[in-house]
């Protein structure tokens, strides 16, 4: 199981989000993981590289997430390769256990032989064809002729998302490369089978050209790396066995992606206006190319507010000044909270997106004010049934509140609660009429919107 695209980090499949190259008997291998790698951060292929050449050593990192994905990951894939089994489909296992080349080529040819002697399904199929090595979860076989005879093969991945990412077809576009080389024809499609156990096809064309422009760059690049890349902040950094290096780097050199909330497209206009620090911005007061008055003058006062604030406990801080109502009467910072009401819920979900089959909402939270103090209620839900009862609940309890206080808000932090309570009234097909009431009437207000939008 390659974890490559669970949640949206390339390379994942690695404890701690590296890449996989290697050395295999004096020899540079790489893999499809390590081309989503280069697609995620050209600075991790780098450091990748020279961890291969000696040069560098690999940092560990610990992260129990990521051990829970796995073995969440290595079930999902487990359970339908037995789902294949039981639909009595002829199934070949491929030993994969790889030391050096001579394993890979054994390990090719034994799925070569599967592929010839037409098995419908082969598990753990493996690729290499001297410079790419390749694991593919499933072949599954199509009824398409081919150099093998009358039928050829498509790859299936086990994924544990419920949505499709670009990293995991990045890798399915290699894996069908390598296909096509041993059965003489592309394959047609290629097929995801999501953490909610559906399989989602995909044309290979239609991806296999920028598959093609991507694995062109990241062999120029593995070839000649050039100067060093920069360690700018990317999404895969959550994820990655280097981010405490990376980050440490950046804090080294003062960057500018250490202000808060600022974007990668703003740092590029600052660099090119010879803005190249948090300090030099905090202290500049001249116009950058690209980037409005009043947006700069907000990330000018941010780094100044950083820079001044440095090692401060608390944090210095500063409110910022409520703006009107937009043209739909919203308020930004703290103009957009609401009067207050007697009646006013304070609201927080926790929930766990392993548990069962495909998660559990198993605590809604709710404070509320009884006499002038606060009362804690807990809606529990241990299962499914639990889960729905508990939506219910929770519902009717802020549907019955909002008829005795017409006025009352349910507060939460961040979007979390309303697409989750948005979620479980699609998903049981319960509750839509009071739901869309409570959306409709803004009852819902999230203290996050107001938290960024009025305190620097």
């Amino acid at each position: 199981m390659d974890l490559a695209g669970v949640y949206g980090g390339p390379g994942a499949g690695v404890a701690g989000g590296g890449g996989t190259v290697q050395l295999l008997d004096d020899e540079l291998v790489l893999s499809p993981t390590d081309l989503t790698s280069f697609a995620a951060c050209e600075r991790l292929t780098q450091l990748e590289l020279a961890v291969t050449r000696g040069e560098l050593e690999r940092p560990q990192r610990d992260d129990p997430e990521l051990d829970v994905l796995t073995r969440h990951g290595e079930l999902h894939e487990a359970e339908r390769l037995e789902q294949f089994k039981t639909a009595r489909k002829s199934v070949v296992e491929i030993a994969n256990h790889v030391s050096g080349r001579a394993d890979l080529e054994r390990a090719e040819a034994d799925t070569l032989a599967a592929m010839r002697d037409g098995a419908e399904v082969i598990y753990q199929a493996t690729f290499f064809d001297g410079r790419w090595r390749g694991h593919a979860d499933y072949l599954l076989r199509v009824k398409e002729p081919s150099e093998l005879g009358a039928w050829s093969y498509e790859v299936a991945d086990a994924k544990l998302a419920q949505r499709v990412k670009a990293a995991a077809l990045l890798q399915m576009c290699a894996y069908s490369e390598q296909v096509e080389r041993l059965q003489g024809v592309a394959p047609r499609q290629m097929h995801v089978i999501t953490g909610d156990k559906l399989m989602h096809p995909f044309r290979v064309v239609d991806y296999a050209a920028y598959y093609r422009s991507l694995k062109t760059r990241y062999l120029l690049f593995v070839a000649d790396p050039g100067g060093e890349v920069y360690p700018d902040p990317v999404d895969h950094c959550g994820i990655c066995r280097w981010e405490a290096a990376c980050d440490q780097r950046r804090r080294d050199d003062d960057h500018l992606s250490l202000v808060a909330r600022m974007g990668r497209d703003q740092t590029r206009k600052l660099l090119a206006g010879r803005i190249d620090t948090m300090t030099s911005l905090a202290e500049s007061n001249i116009a950058v190319p690209g980037i409005g008055e009043a947006t700069l003058e907000r990330l000018r006062d941010q780094a100044r507010l950083q820079v001044e604030g440095a090692g401060c406990h608390p944090p210095k801080f500063a409110l910022l000044a409520p703006e009107p109502p937009d043209a739909s009467g919203q308020g930004r910072g703290l103009a957009g909270l609401p009067s207050p009401s007697p009646g006013d819920l304070f609201f927080d979900m926790e929930g766990d997106p392993w548990a069962l089959d495909g998660g559990l909402e198993y605590l809604f939270g709710v404070v509320d004010n009884v006499g002038g103090a606060p009362e804690y209620r807990a809606f529990w839900g241990h299962d499914l049934a639990g889960e729905q009862r508990a939506f219910e609940a929770f519902i009717d309890f802020v549907s019955a509140r909002l008829v005795q206080y017409p006025d009352a808000h349910v507060y939460h932090y961040a979007a979390y609660e309303q697409t989750a309570v948005k979620r479980l009234m699609g998903k049981y097909g319960t509750r839509e009429d009071e739901v869309d009431a409570l959306l409709r009437g803004g009852a819902f207000v999230d203290l996050y919107r107001v938290v960024i939008q009025s305190v620097q």
